[in-house]
């Protein structure tokens, strides 16, 4: 199995170190075909071919963002690439186990929006959305005395808030 991967990322160096190592604990022959940037990519890319029956790629930028010159190489040489992350894989790779950087997102956007009881567009829920309050600027000083987490929601204030704070209101943009 070849290896391809950028030497000038850290993480695909490591990724590539652990890989082989498993594969090579399985009985696997693994060649490692480092490119350094974009410029010597096709022709590393060839030499991985011309050697192995799979390429393996792990999460590497480079990569990525290079996938329909990898894609050029490999189709025409018939080998298979297996991808370590899914955008990879839809570029040129044939198979993938790996997680979804877009679900992630997704999940970690929906659970901020639980925790701060706000909702998509930005404007306050009911519930308890974090606010700051500095009595000392309640007056009309032009500063909202109980400022709500996102600047945003400036728009949406009440005189009506009620929650103590303490300290010195943050500056935020545009106050």
């Amino acid at each position: 199995m070849g290896l391809l991967y950028c030497s000038g990322e850290p993480n695909s160096v490591y990724q590539v170190e652990v890989v082989s190592e498993a594969l090579t604990g399985m009985g696997y022959t693994c060649a490692n075909f480092a490119f350094t940037d974009v410029n010597d990519l096709a022709s590393v890319t060839q030499s991985a071919c011309d050697s192995s029956d799979v390429i393996y790629i792990p999460t590497d930028n480079t990569a990525a963002n290079n996938t329909e010159a990898i894609a050029n190489v490999v189709i025409l040489a018939g080998v298979p690439v297996v991808a370590g992350e899914e955008g990879i894989c839809s570029g040129c790779g044939v198979v993938t186990l790996s997680i979804s950087y877009y679900d992630i997102g997704v999940y970690i956007t929906y659970r901020i929006l639980d925790v701060a009881d706000l909702t998509v567009d930005g404007s306050l829920a009911t519930g308890g959305a974090p606010a700051y309050c500095w009595p000392s600027t309640a007056s009309t000083s032009g500063s909202p005395p109980c400022a709500p987490f996102w600047p945003e929601c400036w728009r949406d204030w009440s005189p009506a808030c009620s929650t103590p704070g303490a300290g010195s209101p943050p500056s935020w943009p545009g106050s």
